[in-house]
């Protein structure tokens, strides 16, 4: 098209350049034009009516044709923005709000397998918390659920008491053959504790149902089962190394582990055309002192003709975009102490330069929450830490607010987690696991005082 518009006004009608205009014209038409071309000069310059016509309307044919294409294809090319501005048709639209036009694609991750690492994963101590039990509590507790003498007295040598609470190493044997009920009971009580994320795997049923075409055996799957317990749309599991160390080939465990590896999060994209408010936008996705820098992007965007979809990891701060859709790599301690990269600590320093390992720990967290941060009753916006608390005011979870139903999260300090973009109903799902019927995880919103 652009070749037609950039085609040369016919010159004016003088003796050589008149002769080769009417070539090409004529020579797709009159097939005698070589009787024409070797007139006299007096003959050439003649007007010839019936040919003059013909070429004008060539002429507005090519001019009509030329615009009309123009015109069309700018036509063709708003309407494409308009109806469909992502390029993959399985991309999923947010709703509208002040994150602009907003999509994302579900993908899954997998753990590379050198970090997996089964041996130290079966190797973990099982520590089981039971956080406000005393001896006597805890030894009725394990009476209530049925447990034989046998059974309860195993549990009671392996505990161990500390300022507000018990600390239990259960035997392998003992946990392998409690009662289904006995297993939901402890499960639900461990939930109540961050002191036992660590040891927490809560896995989707549909995604352990595709376990068999990952390579996952019968058998292995079987005895998985035998340590878990089922809660709704997941598989439960507080005893993730019994359940290493009862596979006999190390190629099993590998291939058990990638599977439970397996992480559902999304890309999410952002949609900026030359009409786009980019000053709203700014306002919405520019935080703390990398609000330049998204500005200068979200204006380069939309100086682009038509635009286009930027993934939102350009927008986020360089620490939460250096952490997305990795996982966990193995801490050198000869560098320093070991840091608890759990949820808090993610979401908390989700704007700072150097990471706090202070927000690693629960009373360093609530301390912050109480000075430099304030509630949010309705509208959250992106950068807000969202937290899941149980019923009775237990921090569960904490994550950073994105978009609509979008939050940046971590699950606990578990190597196998990555950091993802995960749907918030669906993460008030999951760690809604042991409360009682009718009970309600509370989910609240807070902000910081300084952006």
């Amino acid at each position: 098209m652009k070749l037609l518009l950039l085609l040369p006004t016919p010159a004016p009608q003088s003796g050589p350049m008149k002769k080769k205009t009417s070539s090409i014209y004529l020579s797709n038409n009159v097939p005698k034009e070589k009787d024409h071309l070797n007139s006299s000069p007096k003959e050439s310059s003649r007007l010839n009516p019936r040919k003059i016509v013909p070429v004008g309307y060539l002429l507005i044919l090519l001019v009509v044709f030329a615009v009309g294409a123009f015109l069309g294809s700018k036509i063709l090319r708003s309407t494409s923005n308009n109806s469909n501005i992502w390029a993959n048709k399985e991309m999923v639209e947010l709703k509208s709000g002040p994150w602009g036009q907003v999509g994302y694609f579900p993908i899954t991750l997998v753990a590379p397998e050198e970090l997996l690492n089964p041996r130290e994963t079966e190797n973990t101590a099982v520590k089981w918390t039971f956080q406000g039990f005393t001896p006597a509590t805890f030894s009725k507790f394990l009476e209530d659920l049925g447990l034989s003498n046998g059974q309860r007295e195993a549990m009671l040598q392996s505990m161990n008491v500390f300022s507000n609470g018990l600390i239990v190493i259960p035997p392998r044997d003992v946990v392998l053959n409690l009662p289904s009920h006995a297993l939901t009971g402890i499960y639900q009580i461990l939930s109540k504790s961050q002191q036992n994320q660590l040891l927490n795997w809560t896995i989707w049923k549909n995604d352990f149902d595709s376990y068999k075409n990952l390579g996952v055996s019968n058998e292995v799957l079987s005895l998985f089962k035998k340590f878990s317990v089922e809660d709704g749309n997941f598989w439960v599991c507080y005893a993730m190394p019994y359940v290493l160390q009862g596979i006999p080939a190390y190629e099993d465990k590998v291939v058990f582990l990638k599977a439970l590896s397996q992480q559902k999060t999304m890309l999410v994209k952002l949609h900026v055309s030359p009409n786009t408010n980019i000053e709203a936008l700014s306002k919405y996705w520019g935080k703390a002192f990398w609000k330049s820098n998204v500005s200068s992007l979200l204006e380069a965007m939309k100086r682009s003709p038509d635009g286009g979809n930027l993934d939102i990891i350009e927008l986020l701060p360089p620490f939460a975009t250096s952490l997305l859709y990795t996982y966990p790599i193995p801490q050198n301690g000869l560098n320093g102490p070991i840091i608890t990269k759990n949820c808090s600590w993610t979401a908390f320093n989700f704007f700072r330069d150097i990471p706090d390992s202070g927000f690693s720990n629960d009373s360093y967290v609530l301390a912050k929450l109480k000075t430099d941060y304030y509630p949010i009753q309705s509208d959250p916006q992106y950068g807000d830490v969202v937290v899941f608390l149980s019923p009775s005011g237990a921090v569960l979870h904490a994550a950073t607010y994105i978009a609509e139903d979008i939050a940046y999260s971590k699950n606990g300090s578990n190597n196998l987690h990555p950091w993802v973009l995960s749907k918030i109903s669906e993460l008030t799902e999951g760690f809604s696991y042991g409360l009682a019927p009718g009970q309600q995880l509370k989910v609240l919103y807070f902000r910081n005082k300084y952006y």
